[in-house]
Parts: C-alpha cells; sequence; structure tokens
C-alpha cells in the first residue's frame, strides 16, 4: 500500500517536471521573460531615487515583478531540477544570478 503511494507521487511529481519543462523550452516563454525585464528596467528607469517615499502604484508594480521572477523561477527549477543533474537550474551561472537577486528580493518582505 505504501510503495503504491509512493509510485503515485513520482508520477504526479515527473508529471509536473515534464510540463513545467515543456514550458520553459517554449520560445513565447523566452519572450515573455524579456518583455518582463524590459517592463521593470522601464519602471525602474522612471523611479526617482532621491525620494524615499514610494507610490501605492511602485509598490503593486514591485509585488507583481516580484512574482513573475519567482514563478520564472520555480518554473526553471521544477522542469530542470535544483542542482542535481546535466542541466541542473543551478548548474548554469545566468541562473545562479537570478536565484540570488530573487531570493535578496524576498529578503526584506518578511
Amino acid at each position: 500500500m505504501c510503495s503504491s503511494n509512493f509510485y503515485n507521487l513520482i508520477y504526479i511529481y515527473r508529471s509536473i517536471s515534464y510540463i513545467c519543462l515543456k514550458i520553459i523550452t517554449h520560445w513565447f516563454f523566452d519572450t515573455v521573460a524579456l518583455l518582463v525585464i524590459i517592463s521593470n528596467s522601464f519602471v525602474l528607469a522612471t523611479d526617482d531615487p532621491t525620494t524615499d517615499s514610494t507610490t501605492p502604484t511602485q509598490d503593486l508594480l514591485d509585488w507583481i515583478f516580484l512574482f513573475l521572477y519567482t514563478a520564472e523561477m520555480t518554473l526553471k527549477i521544477m522542469g530542470f531540477g535544483f542542482i542535481f543533474g546535466k542541466n541542473a537550474y543551478l548548474r548554469d551561472y545566468w541562473n545562479v544570478l537570478d536565484f540570488i537577486i530573487v531570493f535578496s528580493a524576498w529578503l526584506p518582505k518578511f
């Protein structure tokens, strides 16, 4: 009985991993990711660094971009694996940089 539950969990994990891999290897995923980066760069360029206060719109955009970057990172981790494996997420130096940026962006939120 227990081994059946284990195999069901493995099947569910592999199915989710396969779906994530299909999503992140599609050309549309890269296009959307680049559009999010360009949009975030535009928002950062319009921000006034001399003021200490932020508007509710800026706070909302910060949360939206943080969730989009976190979703991208999570999809890649689920599709490629985190550390182990030939194409694991942390085996690519750009993904390491991405992980550090997203992780450090979450720290002040808590």
